[in-house]
């Protein structure tokens, strides 16, 4: 695991992805704890950016509009699901450690990764993970 990736969790997702990811010996800050309740979205990009942190998001409209403008980032990771009223703290969590073991195996420079919780042919939940770079146009 390269030790230097750390990530910012965006207000609007659990804080335990912060304490789940320092539990796996990542950096991790949730934007309340760094003083960015309320905050624009693009004051959080920049937060991130600056302290080179791996945006964390359910929000992929807006971030993938801030983050494909800038030329270089330090990755950022989108958590979807299928239904917004099953994005739960546990489905969350499930997510997160997907992107997690993405992000271990490859930082995400300039990157994003898509994390989504889908149903399968057969009823059941899993998780499909998709990263690139984020489209320019």
């Amino acid at each position: 695991m390269p030790e230097h990736i750390a990530f910012l969790i965006d207000e609007n997702l659990t804080p335990e992805l912060a304490k789940l990811a320092q539990a796996q010996g990542f950096h991790a800050l949730h934007a309340t704890w760094a003083g960015l309740s309320g905050k624009t979205d693009h004051q959080v990009a920049a937060f991130a950016v600056s302290r080179d942190l791996i945006l964390v998001t359910n929000d992929l409209v807006d971030f993938r509009k801030i983050y494909k403008r800038r030329k270089d980032h330090p990755g950022i990771i989108f958590l979807s699901v299928m239904d917004t009223d099953l994005m739960d703290r546990e489905a969350q969590c499930a997510m997160f450690e997907a992107a997690l073991e993405q992000a271990s195996q490859d930082e995400p420079l300039n990157e994003a990764i898509y994390v989504r919780l889908d149903e399968n042919v057969d009823g059941n939940w899993q998780v499909a993970v998709k990263r690139g770079p984020l489209p320019k146009s």
